[in-house]
């Protein structure tokens, strides 16, 4: 039986309103409005440390501000709340923030500009005169992308720049330094924080080795592990069931993931070998 799906439940508007008054800070006949400030630090990060800078405040408040015109009302605040209910929130999210004319559409420059603003990107750089771009934009950068389309791109995109990493960081004909990438790609995911000297033993190689290098095989493959973990998952609820303490082997791991089709087996090692990270037990 499958399990039921349970979307976000809209807030009530008298609520929310109550919410908007309190960090609206801008009030003329119009009404009350929020400033980017109002609702990137006042709002989201009101009890956190980070601050943004005035680019980065701007770039993040024209998810709501859907007129581009500096102000966000309360209608706009109530509209991102319902899309914030969305079963596809984080692409709609994201579509919004590279939409940044709101013609429902987003281009090139657009791309360009918030990906550059990104700390991956300042980090490891990308080249966009590519031929990836080119497919998704045309030969001259002038082809925009809707909705659907920049979903798919936007996955696209994050396997472009792991590639382009990878090459950046070549250690030889075929085999490249893993870590380097990997911090820059992933690393806000746990597996990426996890026991660094071990590194070695995660990429396959002995524990007596000093300098470790993978394949670029081994590097996608560690990159659609952390992308699919949600996927890892389901495979493995169906070998323990309501179970979360059964310990599965490798091999009746990969039987299992056969089923589902998108899980190698050299994604199912990679597993394993994190997991022998913590507990070396197989």
């Amino acid at each position: 039986m499958a399990a039921k799906v349970v979307l976000p439940k809209r807030a009530d508007p008298t609520e929310l309103k109550a919410v908007f008054e309190k960090y609206a800070s801008i009030k003329n006949n119009d009404g009350s409005f929020m400033s980017p400030e109002d609702f990137v630090t006042q709002f989201l990060y009101a009890h956190t440390d980070i601050r943004l800078s005035e680019g980065a405040t701007t770039l993040l408040a024209g998810v709501v501000d859907q007129k581009k015109d500096g102000l966000i009302s309360f209608q706009e605040f109530l509209a991102f709340e319902s899309v914030l209910c969305a079963p596809d929130a984080l692409f709609m999210v994201a579509f919004l923030l590279f939409d940044k004319a709101g013609i429902g559409m987003t281009t090139f420059e657009d791309v360009k500009q918030v990906f550059s603003q990104t700390t991956i990107h300042q980090h490891i750089p990308f080249n966009w005169d590519c031929e990836f771009m080119r497919l998704h934009f045309g030969s001259r950068h002038s082809r925009h992308l809707t909705y659907g389309e920049f979903t798919q791109f936007l996955l696209e995109m994050q396997r472009e720049h792991a590639r382009q990493a990878f090459v950046q960081r070549d250690g030889g004909p075929q085999r490249r330094h893993l870590r380097p990438g990997l911090q820059g790609h992933h690393g806000h995911h746990p597996a990426a924080h996890a026991h660094p000297p071990s590194w070695r033993t995660a990429g396959g190689g002995g524990r007596g080795h000093h300098v470790h290098q993978v394949s670029f095989s081994y590097f996608n493959g560690f990159n659609s592990l952390l992308n699919n973990m949600e996927l890892i998952r389901k495979v493995y609820s169906t070998l323990a069931g309501h179970r979360k303490n059964l310990e599965v082997t490798k091999e009746e791991f990969i039987v299992a993931a056969q089923r589902f089709g998108q899980v190698t087996p050299m994604e199912v090692d990679i597993l394993f070998q994190l997991a022998d990270l913590s507990e070396p037990r197989g």
